[in-house]
């Protein structure tokens, strides 16, 4: 009897039969990167555990098409690539790559439609006959002609004002930021032959460039650890002052040392901060002179990376022999360097890798990303050599900044 081994990899999705839930969850109304006609866009995300065929729903009375594969994102644009009116604009021309093409290189999911969206008041009736989605902005919400969008800021409440807020910068396709691991570096500044001495140190730092970076998140606390130094005693340390922008940093004294004290503030960061340099300015006051010293970090955007390759089915293969390749992906659509560590969960289906010129048995391999790099990974099966059965598991991505050494 003829044996064969049926082999899917899924990566990430599980599917479960649940009811669809689809929500609106960013809208360019009023865009100032081309005209309306060009640059309008409402982004979709299915909250749901199962693929959505769109062929049943209407936007605003428009048929849609494509489906929405589970917890992922959908761009409804008005012009997706552009037509034959007189100019060059279109959504793929602005957010893609603009090759005048929509594809996987454009790092998310997209589909025309022909919706207007009115820059005063206007509503958005997204539905399938038994399921609707409704929105009703108006210009005093903001991202009113200045570039940003109106952002969803809870996908468990319903669509008043209160739960929509004008973004930081439009991210259609994704989410706006990503949390990422904490990593630390000191930086020192002294003042020679004037006491008190002070050594400032800022953490975290998430990027590989010279100097301080944290990366912005939905919060974010940037920690000042001051250290005093006064080598006539630390007895007459009166007082210390931090400061950045103008913003008071309360320092506690956490301990001495011989002829050191070791001082430390918290600086709460929110996601709507200034991606800029921040500089923290540290003033110490003894008995008789006072020192000052600064420090700098840059808050800048986050990391993100879109997983493109979903699903890998490997189809049938015989005992003992080697499966079609597949591929996976991965797109880094941040601006920070992220090692890709790529692993299988379950590590017992025989998967192998092609690394460093050679197919290797996953079991756990890293990739370096910069921003804007398309990386593809190849996949393949090397079916043991067992009774006929079915196998089925999972490979994770997951997405690091690298550190700075």
């Amino acid at each position: 009897m003829r044996k064969t081994i049926l082999f899917v990899l899924t990566v990430f999705v599980m599917a479960t039969i649940v009811k669809a839930n689809i929500l609106i969850t960013e809208i360019m109304y009023n865009p100032n990167q081309a005209d309306d006609s060009d640059a309008e866009w409402v982004e979709l995300y299915n909250n749901g555990n199962t693929v959505v065929d769109l062929s049943s729903w209407q936007i605003n009375g428009k048929t849609l098409s494509g489906t929405i594969p589970a917890k992922q994102y959908m761009v409804i644009a008005r012009e997706l690539i552009d037509s034959n009116d007189i100019d060059t604009d279109s959504f793929e021309s602005i957010w893609g790559n603009n090759d005048n093409v929509w594809d996987y290189n454009d790092g998310f999911s997209a589909i025309d439609s022909s919706l207007t969206l009115p820059n005063s008041y206007g509503y958005i009736n997204l539905s399938n006959g038994t399921v609707s989605e409704f929105v009703a902005y108006s210009s005093d919400w903001g991202a009113n002609g200045n570039g940003k969008t109106l952002e969803r800021i809870n996908l468990s409440v319903n669509n008043s004002k209160e739960n929509w807020n004008e973004s930081v910068e439009a991210t259609p396709g994704m989410p706006n930021y990503n949390i990422v691991a904490l990593n630390e570096i000191s930086f020192s500044y002294e003042i020679k032959n004037v006491p008190p001495v002070i050594d400032i140190k800022l953490s975290p730092d998430e990027m590989v460039k010279n100097g301080v970076q944290v990366i912005a998140n939905n919060s974010k606390q940037v920690k000042v650890t001051v250290y005093v130094k006064d080598d006539n005693g630390v007895d007459d340390i009166k007082n210390i002052t931090a400061e950045t922008e103008g913003m008071i940093i309360t320092m506690q004294r956490i301990k001495e040392m011989n002829d050191t004290i070791v001082f430390g503030g918290i600086i709460e960061m929110s996601a709507k901060d200034k991606k800029k340099e921040y500089v923290v300015k540290v003033t110490v006051f003894d008995g008789y002179t006072n020192s000052t010293a600064y420090a700098k970090f840059e808050y800048v955007g986050s990391v993100s990376i879109v997983l493109q390759t979903r699903k890998l089915n490997f189809g049938t293969i015989m005992p003992g022999q080697l499966s079609d390749v597949k591929n996976v992906i991965v797109k880094n659509k941040g601006t920070v360097a992220v090692k890709l560590n790529v692993t299988e969960i379950e590590q017992e289906s025989n998967i192998e890798i092609f690394k460093d010129g050679k197919w290797t048995l996953l079991t756990g391999f890293n990739y370096i990303a910069y921003p804007g790099d398309v990386i593809e990974i190849k996949f393949r099966v090397n079916a043991p050599r067992t009774k006929a059965r079915q196998f089925s598991g999972r490979i994770k991505v997951i997405a690091n900044p690298v550190k700075n050494d």
